[in-house]
């Protein structure tokens, strides 16, 4: 009955200072520490965990793969009421698939059915 997401921001994987998000000109400053946080104060702006690392977690504490991946993917779909096109791989769906290793490292990417990575 868990959902795991991540809105990971850009500056993730950065190191800690200050970023831009968005445009130039009307873009808005996030301090980068453990989180991104509205720059200049303690409001969280958002996370800056990506889902590979979010799984990685998952299974640190000792929740089995198969089910970190369901919280990853058709958890989130369904709660969505998207599950018809994402969240698992099936005929008619997006395409979009990341393939990792059982410790939850990153292989290799799929966009749209096109390895990109």
């Amino acid at each position: 009955k868990l959902v795991a997401v991540s809105d990971c921001l850009s500056p993730a994987g950065m190191e800690a200072g200050r970023y831009r998000l968005g445009d130039a000109e009307n873009g808005t400053l996030v301090d980068v520490r453990e989180a991104a946080f509205v720059a200049g104060t303690d409001k969280l702006a958002g996370s800056i965990v990506a889902s590979d690392l979010l799984l990685q977690n998952l299974i640190s504490i000792g929740i089995p793969v198969v089910d970190a991946v369901w919280m990853l993917t058709k958890a989130p779909a369904a709660l969505l009421g998207k599950s018809d096109v994402v969240g698992s791989i099936k005929i008619g769906g997006s395409a979009d698939l990341v393939v990792f290793d059982e410790a939850g490292t990153v292989k290799h990417v799929v966009c749209q059915g096109v390895v990109i990575r």
